[in-house]
C-alpha cells in the first residue's frame, strides 16, 4: 500500500474517530440527562418502580460514555494515552465499563420484569411493583455486580501483572 494512501486512511479514520464519537458522546450524554431529568422531575415518574429502574439505568449509561468515549476522543484530539503511564488507568477503564454496562442490562431487564408483574393477572405479583422493593432489588444487583468484577479485576492485576513486567522485561 503506498505510503499517501496509508496517511489519507489514517487521517480519515482519525476524523471518524473525532467527530463519530464525539457524535455519540453528545447525543448519549444529552439523552441519559434527559431521562434523568424527566425521571426525578415528574410526579408519575417518582412514585412508578419502572421509572426508578430506568433512572439508575441512565446514570451508569451516562458514567459508561463519560468512561469509554470520551477518552477516545481525547486520546485522538490530544494523543496521550493513560495506559501507559499507569497500570491502574490501563486496568480500571475496563473495570468500570464492564460494571456500568452489566448495570444498565441489570436495570433494563429489572424494568421490564417490573411491567410484566404489573400487567400479569395473579395479584401475588403486584406485590413486587413497588419503590422500595424496586430501591432493595437495584442495591443489592448494584453490589453484586459490583463485587463480582472487583475480585475479578484486582486478581487480574495480581496475577496478570507480574507476568506482563517480567515478559517487558526480557
Amino acid at each position: 500500500m503506498p505510503s499517501s494512501l496509508r496517511t489519507s486512511c489514517t487521517l480519515a479514520e482519525e476524523q471518524i474517530t473525532i467527530y463519530g464519537s464525539f457524535l455519540l458522546f453528545a447525543m448519549g450524554a444529552a439523552g441519559s440527562v434527559l431521562n434523568i431529568l424527566v425521571f426525578l422531575t415528574l410526579r408519575a415518574c417518582r412514585q412508578s418502580s419502572c421509572a426508578f429502574y430506568l433512572t439508575p439505568m441512565s446514570d451508569v449509561n451516562l458514567g459508561y460514555l463519560l468512561n469509554s468515549v470520551l477518552p477516545r476522543v481525547l486520546l485522538v484530539v490530544y494523543g496521550n494515552d493513560g495506559t501507559k503511564n499507569s497500570l491502574f488507568y490501563c486496568w480500571f477503564p475496563n473495570y468500570l465499563a464492564t460494571v456500568c454496562s452489566i448495570l444498565s442490562l441489570t436495570c433494563f431487564c429489572l424494568a421490564t420484569m417490573n411491567q410484566y408483574f404489573a400487567a400479569c393477572t395473579r395479584s401475588r405479583f403486584h406485590r413486587w411493583c413497588n419503590i422500595r422493593f424496586a430501591q432493595r432489588l437495584v442495591i443489592i444487583f448494584s453490589v453484586v455486580w459490583i463485587l463480582q468484577y472487583s475480585i475479578s479485576f484486582f486478581s487480574l492485576i495480581m496475577f496478570v501483572h507480574p507476568f506482563l513486567k517480567k515478559s517487558t522485561v526480557s
